[in-house]
Parts: structure tokens; sequence; C-alpha cells
């Protein structure tokens, strides 16, 4: 999959080499800053977190799963260096509501490799289309504050994700990113 998918990226660039100057204009073009917030859907190898009412809570109120999922809130700057590939960098941050000692359970920063997927389908026509496909994935480093204790640690990161932009208007766009993050050390 990994061979396939930068054989793509390497088509994609080299057939699109000679109108990468002309489509995108100045390198202030094709920045976007992007800020989001969710939550877990699936909390470990076994579990949907979303179905997963227990916690280490002793009254069973308490036990409800907006209460023990943490809400993640990030913030993405990147670049499309062509129609088909760009680059991006995102800081993650999870913060816990549910009686951890650190409010902050963890924060992520990673950088990616984005695909528009429907451009590379599709052909880009000189202008955003009303939704979009987008394939993320990347790479950074994680720093957990409450695992297990109190016990901070460090770990590398790895991120997929495939993203749905609706843009709304010209300059805005609502986006909708599954994603899995996985952390190897762990």
């Amino acid at each position: 999959f990994i061979f396939m998918l930068t054989l793509l990226m390497g088509i994609t660039v080299s057939a699109n080499a000679q109108t990468a100057i002309v489509d995108n204009g100045t390198a202030k073009d094709n920045w976007y800053v992007g800020v989001g917030v969710g939550t877990n859907v699936w909390n470990d190898v076994t579990s949907w977190a979303l179905f997963n009412t227990k916690s280490n809570a002793v009254d069973d109120k308490k036990n409800s799963w907006w209460r023990t999922q943490p809400i993640h809130a990030n913030v993405t700057i990147g670049k499309m260096i062509t129609p088909y590939v760009g680059t991006e960098v995102d800081y993650a941050l999870a913060l816990n509501f549910h009686g951890q000692p650190k409010f902050i359970d963890s924060h992520n920063l990673t950088g990616n490799v984005v695909v528009n997927l429907t451009n590379v389908v599709m052909g880009y026509n000189g202008k955003r289309r009303a939704f979009e496909v987008e394939l993320l994935g990347g790479a950074g480093w994680i720093h957990n504050f409450n695992e297990g204790n109190g016990i901070e640690f460090n770990s590398m990161s790895v991120r997929g994700a495939l993203r749905g932009n609706v843009n709304v208007g010209k300059n805005f766009a609502i986006t909708i990113t599954p994603e899995y993050i996985w952390q190897p050390k762990n």
C-alpha cells in the first residue's frame, strides 16, 4: 500500500511539474489554517469508546460516555504545493474531564502529507469543488501526561486520516476528519 501511494504521488507530482508555477502563483498562495474539535470513537484495540461507559468512577452516574472521553482540540497550518499534493503541521491537545491528575491528557505534533484524492481521480479544473476528499498521513511526537498513576511518557505517533471538505464559499470549508493515531511504542 505504501509503495502504491508513493508511486501515485510521484506520478502526480511529475505529471504536474510543468504547470505548478502557473497554477500556484506566488509562494503566498494556497496556504490554509484550520482549527478543530473532536473526541475518541475507538479508545483501544478491544472497544468502541462510543459505547464504552466503563470507568474507574465509583458513582455510576459519572460513567456516561461524554464524561469519560477526552475532548481533542487542534490547530493545523498547511500549504497545497500543487492542486494534488500538500504538506501541513498539526498540533492536537487532548483535554481530560474525568478525574485524572492532570487536565491535559496528551498533546501531539505531527507533520503530514496531504493528497487531494478528488483532484487525482477527477483532474483539477482550476477551482475548488463543492466537496473534496483528501488522504492524510504523517508522523510526529506525542507526550502523554496521564498514563497510569500519573506517569508521563513520550512516544512517536503515526497518523492516518481521510478528510472530507465541504467547501462553503471561496475561502472557507467545513471539514470532517475521521483519523487514527497509533503510538508504536505502546
